[in-house]
């Protein structure tokens, strides 16, 4: 009840001051003759909200200085027997801010009573008062003392209050040489901190307090951030009567009990102690200012006064006091003792998926079972280095075998490679695993470990195992980019090739419309452009084809796996290096065949199994009958045929086997070409010239030659092109003696 009666009381006293000043005509930035009645206590100037207190309302209190920071621009805290409130400082004594009877040149002391006239602000943290007049009383009564908790004063309420307080200290440091101003950082067994100032410092030695039990009285100034939130508390303490050793610290600070590693905020009856501890392990690694030791499997961290003459495998002592306010505890302004040198334990060879398991932890919590603890321990970890390292970085990433990131860091004071092992090494690392925690929830049992870090002591804990291939992304991409190069090259050679055709075609017209056999030599014409333009569509449009799909398999296959793109880069230039014969070909008239077998079947068989992107063993070749010499013109264009016809198969008909058999009689020459793909109405109409060049160029080719075309097809069966050439035909087309195909 008393909490909600001390809050209904001080909403009532800020309520009748603000209905006591507004009542009486007061108002800011308006002329009013009514007199203003001033606040008087100080209890009510601390009850303003930071709205009222910044109208600055008139004061008049009276009461007895507690603290004052010194100076004739002193700032100080003044208290009457409701409360404590800081005075700003303002004005030095030569503008007439400080009077007193008989003694203007008075310092201002604790202990003199004042009366203040002035104005309410609102402090970095509190309602404050701003003085324009100090008048010295003289001595005043000393007031009452509150003993208090340092978890308390972080409650905000005591700020300026002068109390009592029994704490235990753990570190002492100089904070002001001119004053001789030594600071004191105490703790609570809660883990709750306040900062002592203390003055003089000369007979405080740190020997003599820390870890030593003290009852001390000050004043409570809070330590706040720009939004005028609590960060912490400052106890200033005038001087020595008013710090009292009640128990000094133990003669040797390591005769202190011992707990285990791992074990530094177990539950114990009695409570946690605020006092030392000691832990006793192995040094897995120091630094300046740290130090890691490891003892049955469990490692401690500590924050060690000095860490000069220890190194690596020493068996050690550390007395030092228990840091809380991280999700594992560890040790600060710990003392260090040697007990023996020797090795380092073993390191632990782990993953970081078994690292941060945490699954198994949360069923038998309560019922004392407990995970493998891999935080401060020395483990061994596999992967692969990402990115190139400078020489000197303090840090990089491994990816584990497991494709987890790690970040990867040299303790302080190691300088780092001199000479980093190349991006993409396959290496071991070994060093310290430092857990990163979540506390993305207020109940305990939900802190999960969301991360890991290693530190690594020396750059010999790097062992590179395996090179990067040579093979990287940025090589790759160089041949990918060259590839493109060459295609595009070709792109434009057959772009060029194509306007000159057209040029020559449309000089070849102009000058046989002249010409009194103008119609047929027209037509010549005419079929010699549609014999280049089906050359061009069957024989180089196609393997330009084959060439996009090998190097969009590259461009697939270089972020993953840059070795196994390899193949398809050799593919793709093979592919151009025979689009080049073919526009040679094509340039003179002829297909280059001087290097082909001599039989038309094997000949059919090797342009087939040329298109490196058909499936392996996509097509298959069969010959039948006693072989005869094909002319040169014809075979060339039944190769041209047999592609697009396979390729329409393979894209359009979806098949997955194609059957090419060649029958050779006496009196004609048949090729049929069989798939089982899913067919089509041939019923249907059939593209244009204009719209596509596939089964008008086959039937152009047959009829060039004089011979039968057929195509017969059946949705979902397939589809049979059957082409018959009569050699009596073929001996009229091409008088000269038969082209017989040899490799000579």
């Amino acid at each position: 009840m008393k909490p909600i009666q001390n809050s209904l009381l001080m909403r009532f006293f800020v309520a009748a001051v603000a209905v006591s000043l507004f009542g009486s005509g007061f108002a800011v930035g308006q002329e009013d003759s009514s007199p203003v009645r001033p606040i008087t206590r100080i209890a009510d100037i601390r009850g303003l909200s930071s709205e009222l207190a910044t109208k600055k309302f008139p004061v008049r209190v009276r009461g007895v200085v507690q603290w004052a920071s010194g100076g004739r621009f002193s700032a100080f805290t003044v208290a009457d027997d409701s409360a404590a409130i800081y005075v700003s400082k303002k004005l030095p004594l030569s503008k007439g801010l400080w009077t007193s009877p008989g003694d203007e040149s008075l310092t201002l002391l604790p202990g003199l009573e004042v009366e203040i006239e002035g104005f309410t602000y609102m402090g970095g943290y509190a309602p404050i008062i701003e003085p324009e007049r100090v008048i010295v009383i003289g001595k005043g009564k000393p007031l009452p003392l509150r003993a208090v908790s340092i978890a308390h004063l972080h409650n905000g309420s005591e700020d300026a209050q002068r109390i009592e307080l029994e704490t235990v200290v753990i570190q002492s440091v100089i904070d002001n040489f001119e004053q001789d101003q030594r600071a004191l950082l105490a703790c609570s067994g809660t883990g709750n901190y306040a900062l002592i100032l203390v003055t003089p410092a000369a007979w405080n030695e740190p020997a003599k307090v820390i870890d030593a039990e003290v009852r001390v009285r000050g004043t409570v100034l809070t330590l706040y951030n720009s939004r005028a939130e609590q960060m912490g508390v400052r106890l200033v303490v005038p001087g020595e009567p008013d710090f009292q050793i009640l128990t000094p610290p133990p003669a040797d600070p390591f005769q202190v009990p011992k707990v285990e590693v791992g074990s530094l905020r177990r539950f114990r009856p009695e409570g946690l102690s605020p006092h030392r501890r000691l832990v006793e392990g192995v040094v897995t690694l120091v630094s300046a200012d740290e130090m890691i030791i490891q003892e049955q499997g469990r490692g401690v961290r500590a924050k060690v006064v000095s860490s000069d003459g220890f190194k690596i495998g020493d068996r050690v002592r550390l007395a030092g006091f228990l840091e809380t306010r991280q999700p594992i505890a560890f040790l600060a302004n710990a003392l260090v003792q040697k007990l023996v040198s020797g090795a380092p334990p073993a390191p632990t060879s782990s993953t970081v998926e078994s690292i941060l398991e945490v699954k198994k932890n949360y069923e038998g919590r309560y019922w004392g079972e407990h995970p493998e603890d891999f935080d401060n321990r020395l483990v061994q970890l596999k992967g692969s280095l990402i990115g190139a390292i400078k020489a000197g970085a303090d840090a990089f990433t491994l990816q584990s075998e497991t494709g987890s990131q790690v970040v990867v860091r040299f303790a302080s004071g190691c300088s780092g490679f001199s000479q980093p092992p190349p991006a993409g090494s396959l290496v071991e690392l070994t060093g310290v695993a430092t857990i990163v925690h979540s506390a993305d929830s207020p109940l305990p049992e939900f802190i999960r470990a969301v991360g890991m870090e290693l530190l690594l002591r020396s750059p010999a804990d790097v062992r590179v195992i395996k090179a990067p291939s040579w093979w990287n992304a940025k090589r790759l991409w160089f041949a990918l980019l060259s590839s493109a190069v060459v295609l595009a090259v070709a792109m434009t050679w057959v772009s060029l090739l194509r306007r000159t055709v057209k040029r020559q075609s449309l000089h070849i017209e102009q000058a046989l419309r002249t010409h009194r056999d103008a119609e047929l030599e027209h037509e010549a014409a005419k079929r010699e452009r549609l014999r280049l333009a089906g050359d061009l569509h069957d024989g180089v449009h196609q393997l330009l084809n084959a060439a996009y799909y090998r190097l969009e398999s590259v461009a697939n296959l270089a972020p993953r796996d840059s070795v196994a793109a390899l193949p398809h880069v050799h593919a793709a230039q093979k592919i151009l290096n025979r689009s080049q014969h073919e526009m040679r070909s094509l340039m003179w008239g002829i297909h280059e065949m001087s290097k082909e077998p001599p039989d038309f079947a094997e000949l059919l068989t090797q342009a087939l199994a040329g298109m490196d992107h058909w499936p392996v063993d996509f097509v298959e070749v069969t010959s039948k009958g006693e072989p005869a010499a094909v002319p040169a013109r014809a075979a060339g264009s039944l190769l041209l045929l047999s592609q697009e016809a396979v390729e329409n198969a393979l894209r359009h008909g979806r098949a997955t086997r194609v059957q090419v058999h060649v029958f050779f009689t006496t009196e004609v020459l048949e090729l049929a070409i069989h798939d089982n793909g899913c067919g089509f109405d041939p019923k249907l109409p059939q593209p244009s010239p204009q719209g596509g060049l596939g089964l008008g160029s086959m039937r152009r080719r047959v009829d060039e030659l004089a011979g039968t075309f057929n195509l017969a097809s059946t949705l979902g069966k397939g589809t049979t092109l059957r082409i018959i050439l009569p050699w009596s035909s073929l001996r009229l087309l091409f008088p000269v003696p038969a082209l017989t195909v040899s490799t000579s």
